[in-house]
């Protein structure tokens, strides 16, 4: 029975919240346009005595923020629920979608990360990015060449080296 109490109390509240909080906006914009609409009087006055009602605004501007955050916590739960409703699904969508179309990448790095740790390394062609043999002269995808002779020493280089790992002329 408690609960049920406490269920029709939030439901009175909320209530509450709806209908005040629109009544307390309504009165606060009414307050601000008198105290506006009586500035630009006093300032278009021919004999220059100031605006009369200006405190007004200074008493709307309060109401109208008071008004608005009851209004929005009267809604909060039901424009929650709506989100969740609309936001949910589509997050489900989205995410289905990339696990789907990364599932492959994430599996390769796995692999190479674990591989890792197992103190086993993996090389992939720089030009085609396809899995390589540790002895591959020459990738069998592409067909490029994975090293490089320095015409020196005759030291086999990586293929982006620009110079040579053993003796350092230019490759």
């Amino acid at each position: 029975m408690s609960e049920k109490h406490n269920l029709k109390e939030k439901t009175v509240g909320r209530t509450i919240l709806r209908i005040f909080g629109p009544i307390i906006t309504i009165i606060g914009i009414v307050l601000l346009v008198i105290a506006i609409s009586d500035f630009f009087a006093a300032m278009n006055s021919p004999f220059g005595h100031g605006p009369k009602k200006f405190h007004l605004g200074f008493i709307g501007m309060p109401l109208i923020f008071v008004g608005l955050v009851m209004t929005s916590a009267g809604y909060m739960g039901t424009v929650a629920r709506y989100q969740a409703s609309q936001v949910a699904p589509v997050a489900k969508d989205y995410t289905n979608y990339m696990v789907e179309g990364t599932k492959e990448s994430i599996h390769t790095i796995a692999s190479t990360v674990a591989g890792a740790f197992k103190g086993e390394t993996k090389s992939f062609c720089p030009n085609c990015g396809n899995d390589l043999k540790p002895d591959d002269a020459f990738c069998d995808n592409c067909g490029k060449p994975l090293a490089s002779k320095c015409k020196q020493c005759g030291a086999s280089n990586d293929m982006d080296a620009k110079f040579c790992s053993k003796c350092g002329n230019r490759i």
